[in-house]
């Protein structure tokens, strides 16, 4: 009979030292993974998560975490200074192009790691953030780039840390800019089945908009007050979209190749985790989606790391899942088994141990034969050799994690 397991909380601690062990000794910085290339926006991430698993300002982490920021932010001339940019090219030819997702995610680390919104190193970027917001009475969204309609994903990042200048919407310095975006975000993209967006990110959309509702009713904006019910009414009845992982592409290059282009990856489990616990609706919490995400956090939990695995364990999957779990915990408790779950878990390693059981017994009776050439036994111990090296690679992961990797996202990923 299939146990329950553990509540996610369990893998709190383990989650917060492998990203802690992931970090740059040299540099304060994070990359992908360890000895990876280290990127502000990876290492803006794992400082999110880390505020959130209760590390304080002041950690010798976290302050180290900031000082790499810092040190990789490279000004830009008027009227893009105070974005945080990707670089696009080499040697001379090097481009700065700015970024509304990279700036958002970094603007809202550093205030977490303890600089105040008018630190000169701070405020600059959220001015920055505002001045991109679209000013036309029927648009007052952001885009990826300047002069462009307004698109979903980028208005929610710049929403969410505009937000985050303030606990509350009385004392927001940009009360208004957050309120038309708002505004926007409903009166634009919301469909008349209550999601958000079209196409294939439709419920990674959807999954974001509701973040932002949830924050700006926390915050005490006007937002619409069935929007956020309606849209996480839909995520509940369109639950295969709501898993199925995607990723959108941050086209923030005005030049023809795209080469500052990256590929958004979006850890819909971790996502899903957050909406649900921040919903208004206790019911939601009893749902077999709420259940489902939870099993998948678990199931993708790697022991030999402490991490999360997620297409591989980047810093980035295992941030993102610790940041969600740390932020529903008080809702999270063991986890029940799936309906006709195999005890066994369906591991990899299972079916791995079949194999090798298979080649050494054709190996015992080809030598009985006596046809098994010298040839023929080297390939057959090559195939048990690379066989229990598998088995010691992925054998505890399941046929599912095996999938999703394998059909995960294969762009590069958001660094």
């Amino acid at each position: 009979m299939a146990q329950q397991k553990p509540s996610l909380t369990s893998l709190e601690s383990q989650l917060r030292d492998c990203l802690l062990k992931m970090q740059d000794v040299a540099t304060g910085g994070w990359g992908e993974h360890p000895g990876g290339r280290l990127s502000a926006l990876n290492t803006a991430e794992v400082v999110i998560a880390l505020s959130a698993a209760g590390i304080a300002p002041g950690d010798s982490n976290i302050q180290n975490a900031v000082r790499f920021l810092l040190k990789e932010w490279v000004a830009m001339d008027p009227p893009d200074y105070g974005a945080w940019p990707r670089k696009a090219g080499h040697g001379t030819n090097t481009r700065l192009v700015p970024d509304v997702i990279r700036t958002s995610v970094i603007v809202s680390a550093l205030i977490l790691a303890g600089k105040g919104v008018n630190d000169p190193n701070v405020l600059p970027s959220i001015e920055w953030l505002v001045s991109r917001q679209n000013k036309a009475v029927n648009d007052s969204g952001w885009a990826y780039q300047g002069n462009q309609k307004s698109q979903i994903l980028p208005s929610c990042f710049a929403l969410l840390t505009v937000m985050r200048t303030s606990a509350s919407a009385e004392t927001n310095h940009w009360r208004s800019p957050v309120e038309n975006g708002l505004k926007h975000i409903n009166d634009r993209f919301r469909n008349g089945n209550g999601s958000f967006g079209t196409g294939t990110l439709t419920a990674a959309h959807t999954i974001f908009v509701c973040l932002v509702l949830q924050s700006a009713r926390s915050c005490g904006f006007n937002i619409n007050p069935t929007a956020e019910q309606r849209a996480i009414e839909w995520l509940l009845n369109n639950q295969d979209d709501a898993l199925s992982p995607v990723e959108e592409t941050v086209a923030i290059d005005p030049y023809p190749n795209g080469e500052a282009n990256y590929a958004f990856t979006f850890s819909m489990e971790a996502l899903l985790l957050r909406v649900l616990s921040y919903s208004s609706v206790a019911s939601h919490r009893q749902t077999d989606l709420w259940l489902k995400i939870q099993r998948f956090l678990y199931g993708n939990f790697d022991e030999m790391t402490g991490g999360l695995y997620g297409r591989r364990v980047f810093s980035w999957s295992t941030a993102v899942g610790l940041h969600a779990i740390k932020l529903s915990e008080q809702y999270l408790a063991p986890i029940p088994p799936s309906p006709g779950e195999d005890p066994s878990g369906l591991k990899i390693g299972n079916a791995i141990l079949l194999v090798v059981f298979v080649l050494v017994a054709a190996v015992v009776y080809l030598s009985k034969s006596g046809v098994f050439s010298a040839l023929q036994a080297s390939v057959f111990g090559l195939l048990v050799l690379a066989s229990l090296l598998a088995y010691g690679k992925i054998g505890e992961k399941t046929f599912g994690q095996l999938v999703a990797g394998l059909l995960g996202p294969k762009k590069e990923s958001q660094n």
